[in-house]
């Protein structure tokens, strides 16, 4: 399904904004920790992470593959859980 999302907003040239689901952040350095990480991607343009949501939404710079593994892995290296 999120193939199918990606594949869209490529042809209709819109951003792709993967918006992931976390558990576990706590207070500010967890979401600058996570920002700044995640930040450091090629495909990144820009994150935001909601705190009080559990949220980290990515902009994804334009023709750039996603890789959702790294995203993932930087996540889970910070020590947080990622919700389906």
């Amino acid at each position: 399904m999120i193939k199918l999302l990606l594949f869209l907003n490529l042809f209709l040239l819109e951003p792709v904004v993967i918006d992931v689901k976390v558990r576990g952040m706590v207070c500010s350095f967890c979401a600058q920790g996570i920002e700044k990480n995640i930040s450091k991607l090629k495909m990144v343009e820009n994150v935001d992470v909601n705190l009080k949501k559990g949220f980290v939404s990515i902009i994804v710079k334009d023709g750039e593959n996603i890789d959702m593994n790294k995203i993932e892995q930087i996540i889970k290296d910070a020590g947080y859980q990622i919700l389906k």
